[in-house]
């Protein structure tokens, strides 16, 4: 989905500091130069080149929920064969058969996309006040984005061609 306005990323400061709404902790930010400012207590993240700004919380805009992939893992590789004493067999492997890694991105629910450094899945929701955008992300067992790092800022701004 093409956002053509900011979004809200899962940060507030509506209990007088900056924190996740999943409770994580603050570990980077990408505010625009003079921010956070004002009376505005929660985060958007601008279209054009993903730097975060303090916005209304009540204002109406279309946000991002993020979930940890499934983390099942997957069924182990059967043991090699061993050889019985005095057997026909010629040669018996040394090392277990390699089984390849599972995919991460099988890992999201329809309509999710995963981003792999992260093992989390996300997905855009179209318009909602910031109570409202955790409520709908609860309810469908994730929380508002947190971002932890640039390449995550990157990701979810630019798996919605935000910016490049």
């Amino acid at each position: 989905m093409r956002f053509q306005y900011p979004f809200f990323i899962g940060m507030s400061d509506l209990g007088g500091n900056w924190t996740w709404t999943d409770n994580t902790p603050v570990t980077y930010t990408n505010w625009a130069k003079g921010q956070p400012s004002g009376i505005n207590q929660c985060v958007i993240s601008a279209l054009d080149n993903g730097i975060w700004s303090a916005n209304s919380c009540f204002e109406r805009i279309p946000y991002v929920c993020a979930i940890s992939a499934n983390s099942t893992p997957p069924t182990p590789c059967p043991p090699p064969p061993v050889c019985p004493p005095q057997s026909a067999c010629t040669q018996c492997p040394s090392q277990p058969p390699s089984c390849p890694a599972p995919s991460v991105v099988d890992r999201c629910l329809s309509e999710w996309t995963c981003f792999t450094d992260t093992n989390s899945c996300y997905k855009t929701f179209l318009a909602a006040s910031f109570d409202d955008t955790e409520l709908t992300c609860v309810a469908t067992g994730s929380h508002l984005a947190s971002i932890h790092s640039s390449s995550e800022n990157r990701f979810v701004a630019g798996e919605w061609n935000v910016f490049p």
